[in-house]
């Protein structure tokens, strides 16, 4: 598997800001021993629901007329700390941006990791996708996010995932068109022979035009011999 970063092969554009948040997902992912598929699964994910912004926040849709809340999820992952949801034992504080835990994208991620981690059945349902990023990131809806509409979510996920990760994120680096903070990318430039290279190709020369003179010699006695 190659070393390069989860954003090299991202295929979708992103800011800079989105990149960094990849970055946060792959090294948070790394460190809890998950692989770099489910890593991927998780950052399609999290462009799904926050569009990878970990100040995104959503309270549902009767919060501004009735008061009422019906969702209040936040961060990455749109943890959701109604009811049983993975945000609901977020800690709170005056330490934290908006004294709320989930908006700190490592701890977002974080509490994630510890529901797969928790979960049996999603771990051994990761395992038999194995390297297979779509369908990893709609086993990820299923039994992570756990969205409305499962089926439907299930299956914008799949082909999200293929969308972002059209290569995979095995062999050879294949950078993206994706934006990298910066406006264009450019080329590396081919190396210069080197001096080994340089005399080899200079004897092979040699070689060469020696062949080719006495071929011509030999060529020039015949015809005298023969008048």
């Amino acid at each position: 598997m190659s070393n390069y970063k989860l954003s090299k092969y991202i295929a979708v554009d992103l800011t800079a800001d989105q990149i960094a948040m990849v970055d946060v997902i792959e090294a948070e992912f790394s460190k809890a021993g998950l692989s770099r598929y489910l890593a991927a699964a998780a950052v399609a994910n999290s462009m799904k629901e926050s569009k990878l912004d970990p100040s995104e926040s959503f309270y549902g849709k009767k919060y501004k007329t009735t008061g009422v809340k019906t969702e209040d999820s936040v961060g990455l992952f749109m943890l959701n700390s109604m009811a049983r949801g993975l945000g609901s034992d977020m800690p709170k504080g005056a330490q934290y941006p908006k004294g709320d835990s989930r908006y700190v994208p490592e701890l977002n991620a974080r509490r994630i990791i510890r529901e797969i981690k928790n979960l049996k059945v999603a771990r051994e349902a990761f395992a038999l996708a194995d390297a297979n990023i779509p369908e990893l990131a709609a086993l990820f809806a299923k039994y992570i996010e756990k969205p409305g509409e499962l089926d439907k979510s299930m299956h914008e996920r799949r082909e999200l995932a293929a969308e972002m990760f059209p290569t995979g994120i095995d062999g050879l680096f294949l950078p993206s068109s994706t934006a990298r903070g910066s406006s264009s990318q450019t080329e590396p430039e081919p190396e210069a022979p080197s001096t080994a290279s340089k005399m080899l190709r200079w004897g092979l020369g040699l070689c060469v035009g020696g062949l080719v003179v006495t071929a011509a010699l030999r060529h020039r006695a015949k015809m005298k011999g023969e008048l």
